[in-house]
């Protein structure tokens, strides 16, 4: 490092590196420069001011496709996830579920009230029987 404030020292293989990218830069300002009108010209038409805006929205698209892929790639999602697969819920809706009939019976009669809170069997109906 050298000792004064404001100055550093770097490789020469990265200045000359930095060199070249400089050159390159001003060589494509140059350009740029020279053919804004003919670019000026070009965004006047209505044709391709529609194709730049629909470039731009498919560009926005892409790169949220591709953050939303990268979140999603983050974590295993079906390890971490609490809900069911697919594949899971397919297999539950195939089983018949117990009729109307059958709850009642398997819940002791519930139409209603309180319950108990270990068998979960109507409070009402023990002591009606009782």
């Amino acid at each position: 490092m050298s000792s004064g404030k404001n100055m550093i020292s770097i490789p020469r293989g990265v200045y000359d590196l930095l060199v070249a990218e400089a050159a390159c830069w001003r060589e494509a300002s140059c350009w740029l420069w020279s053919e804004l009108p003919k670019v000026a010209l070009l965004v006047e038409s209505p044709q391709v001011r529609d194709l730049i805006g629909e470039w731009i929205e498919w560009d926005r698209r892409r790169r949220d496709a591709a953050n939303s892929h990268a979140v999603s790639a983050a974590c295993d999602w079906r390890r971490a996830a609490a809900a069911p697969t697919y594949a899971e819920l397919q297999r539950r809706r195939a089983q018949p579920g117990p009729t109307a009939e059958q709850a009642r019976a398997r819940h002791g009669g519930y139409r209603g009230g309180p319950v108990d809170w270990h068998t979960g069997r109507c409070l009402s109906s023990r002591g009606e029987s009782a």
